[in-house]
């Protein structure tokens, strides 16, 4: 079996804990006691089943005591509609009878003398000290040991050498998240049978031990649909973008662009009046009601990319991550400068969540050679983004030609997938008219003010677009 590096196992944790945020126990509990009886009770049985019997049972057996004198044949007939509901009543009353003759009716916290009562086994013990007193350890159960062999944490043939191998590969303080996250995972994409491997936020890294390998050959390349808007089919659309300073102005701002009928809108958040991740995510509640049904763009644009945003690269993917999981807008921008493992966890947390992403490149100092711009390009396509953008500055006057030559090169050569690609600047406009002949998808133009160097106004380009189109 293939095993994953050392080196991608903090990106695998990192992307299950913002998968999962809210990951905890299933089982429904007051105390120790109640969490002990329902891990016992949990065995070849779902949660969901457990949850359904133990408030009948914990509401006439409330504690260790009252349940070691009960008599079995009633416990029993609450159980029966669990599996091995006879072994499993008596090994609570047996259990029950030790903790209330030795232990005063508490359960121990020590994990050889859990191991030491009825129907207790290595991942009963674990999920008691993890859960119910907050100890560090991992139960292995049949979805971890399932998910740890087949991403690649481990490569062991049975449950013990799984859980022995989780503790050394994964840092101690993450070992109760990381037991909770691949539940979760296991139960709702990375089945047994079927798993759901295109909705996988850990693809990027899974080994896929024990399945077929993925077909990934693309033989026809499909247009990208945000409800009747097709980018990659037919004519090339066009995205305003949203540029005021203050509040006022961009309100102001969205009702002159609704007017003018763009077919996206992009919102430049870097150039807001308010820096905080919180007040954006509050604007961007409102903006999403305004714009109704056009399709939104989420853009913040470090100052490394030529845009005003000045988060460092920890909290940009924080507040990235945060409008991904939101669900508030159709579209997501994500910095091709930042570092290869949080573009692909930003990019994983897209396609998980529904949202397009937008990996973008933008080099404002000139155009580099038509080579370097294809490499740009097949790079990016290797991420697995919907959509690679990369804008360039013309300098000289065949800067424009060489931008358009390496745009249609990549564009035939990998099936015509959707492209933005842009000549930015003076010298540059012919790509924002003629570019969708050349591959790119989307062009940008100019509301009340532009947002980049040679933004055409929504007015002139809609006249140039429809001239090129006869």
């Amino acid at each position: 079996m293939a095993k994953v590096k050392t080196s991608e196992i903090r990106s695998i944790i990192e992307v299950l804990r913002r998968a999962y945020p809210d990951a905890d126990c299933a089982l429904e509990f007051q105390d120790p006691f109640q969490l002990l009886v329902s891990v016992v009770l949990s065995a070849q049985t779902t949660d969901k089943s457990v949850n359904q019997i133990t408030p009948i049972l914990f509401s006439r057996f409330p504690d260790a005591t009252a349940l070691a004198e009960a008599d079995p044949v009633e416990v029993e007939g609450i159980l029966r509609r669990i599996g091995m509901y006879r072994t499993k009543a008596k090994n609570i009353i047996e259990l029950s009878s030790i903790l209330s003759k030795k232990f005063g009716g508490q359960v121990p916290e020590q994990y050889e003398t859990l191991l030491s009562l009825p129907g207790v086994g290595r991942k009963t013990a674990n999920v008691v000290l993890a859960v119910g007193f907050g100890v560090p350890r991992i139960a292995v159960d049949t979805h971890v040991f399932r998910l740890s062999n087949r991403i690649g944490l481990t490569e062991e043939s049975d449950v013990t050498k799984t859980e022995e191998a989780l503790m050394t590969a994964i840092p101690v303080a993450d070992w109760i998240m990381m037991h909770h996250s691949l539940i979760l995972h296991g139960r709702s994409i990375c089945s047994a049978r079927n798993p759901k491997c295109q909705n996988c936020v850990l693809l990027p890294w899974c080994r896929r031990n024990g399945l077929e390998p993925m077909n990934t050959k693309n033989t026809t390349t499909k247009a990208i649909e945000i409800g009747d808007l097709k980018l990659g089919s037919g004519t090339v659309k066009i995205c305003i973008p949203l540029v005021a300073t203050t509040e006022m102005e961009l309100w102001k701002e969205v009702e002159a662009v609704k007017a003018a009928t763009p077919d996206l809108v992009e919102w430049r958040a870097d150039l807001c009046f308010s820096k905080e991740p919180l007040e954006l995510l509050r604007i961007l509640k409102d903006l999403r009601g305004k714009m109704q049904q056009t399709p939104l763009l989420f853009t913040y644009r470090s100052k490394r990319e030529g845009g005003e945003g000045s988060l460092s690269e920890s909290d940009y993917m924080d507040l990235v991550s945060s409008v991904i999981r939101s669900k508030l807008v159709d579209l997501v921008d994500v910095e091709y400068s930042c570092a290869e493992e949080r573009i692909r966890i930003l990019l994983q947390e897209s396609a998980s969540n529904g949202i397009i992403s937008v990996l973008s490149s933008h080099r404002l100092t000139g155009t580099p050679s038509q080579r370097k711009m294809e490499a740009i390009l097949e790079h990016m396509l290797t991420y697995g983004a919907d959509l690679p953008k990369l804008a360039v500055m013309a300098v000289e006057d065949d800067d424009v030609l060489r931008l358009l030559a390496a745009s249609e090169r990549i564009w035939k050569k990998h099936g015509m997938p959707p492209l933005i690609t842009i000549s930015m600047g003076d010298k540059g406009r012919l790509s924002r008219i003629a570019g969708g002949q050349f591959g790119s998808c989307v062009t940008f133009a100019a509301g009340n003010d532009p947002s980049a160097p040679g933004q055409i106004r929504i007015e002139q380009l809609r006249n140039a677009l429809s001239i090129l189109s006869l």
